[in-house]
Order: C-alpha cells, then structure tokens, then sequence
C-alpha cells in the first residue's frame, strides 16, 4: 500500500483553511497589513493575495494537464503578479474570502479524478515532469511553508529548528 493517495492529498489540501482560519481568526486589519516577516518581506495580506494567486494558477495548470497530452505549463512570476494584482493596497478579509473560493474551486476539481487522471502529466521548465498528485502534494508543501511564515509574522511561531 502506497502513502502516497489521492484522499490524503485532497485532506491535506483542505486542511490548509482550517488552519488559516484558526491562525488568523482575531487578526486586526492594522496587523495584517503593518508588520512582514523580515526586511522587504511580505505582511500577512501580501501571503495571502499570494496564496490565492497560486492557487489560481494550479487550478488552470492541473485544468491544463487534465485536457492536454503532457502539456509544457507557463512559468510564473510571483513577484510580477503581486505588482500586478498590488497585493500591499488589498483587503485582508476580501483576499483570505477569494483564496478560500479559489481552493474550493481546486479541491472540487480533484475530487472525482480517476487513478489514471492523477498521474496525468505536465512539466515546467524550471520543475521537468510531474503528475498530477505531485502537483497537488506540491500545493500541499507550499502551504506549510507558508503557514509558518504567517505564523511568524504574527508572532505565533518560536523557531523550534
């Protein structure tokens, strides 16, 4: 038996709200968007326009690699796209309701995927190849990273490594 399976993917995919939630349920308006996590880094409203920006962008590479034959996925640039969406003027509480939309939106899609559907392929330049499942466990990944940081930027977080 593998441990690597769609179910627990798709869990961990809607774990990331739940914890967002818990996280950022008292934040003031003044505290998501005034301190970052460092010298030039992002506040709290920034991770997540972020967070919402990557999420619509897996939703069309896995839309992508569901309809095309190992399809070769457009880079991204994140730090265009924060300009560009201007991620410091958003709104905290509009930015965390579209990221939630925009991962519903990404579950739904996985939901009744096949087996054969999960390992469907596509690659970046920057990546190579991957399935899928792989990208839905990088989504996963990518959403730790980011929960430690806002855990950071609001002070709930002691560096344990």
């Amino acid at each position: 038996m593998t441990m690597m399976t769609s179910a627990r993917f798709l869990r961990g995919l809607r774990q990331t709200p739940v914890l967002l939630n818990a996280l950022l349920a008292d934040l003031t308006a003044e505290h998501a968007t005034g301190p970052t996590d460092g010298d030039g880094g992002w506040t709290v409203t920034e991770v997540v326009c972020h967070l919402h920006d990557f999420e619509m962008t897996v939703v069309a590479r896995a839309r992508q690699m569901l309809t095309e034959n190992a399809p070769t996925l457009r880079p991204i640039d994140q730090e265009q796209l924060a300009i560009d969406n201007d991620h410091k003027s958003q709104d905290f509480r509009s930015a965390f309701t579209s990221y939630l939309e925009a991962r519903r939106a990404f579950v739904a899609s996985l939901e009744n995927l096949t087996n054969d559907q999960w390992g469907r392929r596509g690659s970046l330049p920057s990546a190579g190849e991957f399935t899928v499942m792989e990208l839905a466990m990088m989504v996963a990944l990518h959403d730790v990273n980011h929960i430690e940081q806002i855990a950071r930027i609001v002070g709930a977080s002691d560096r344990l490594l």
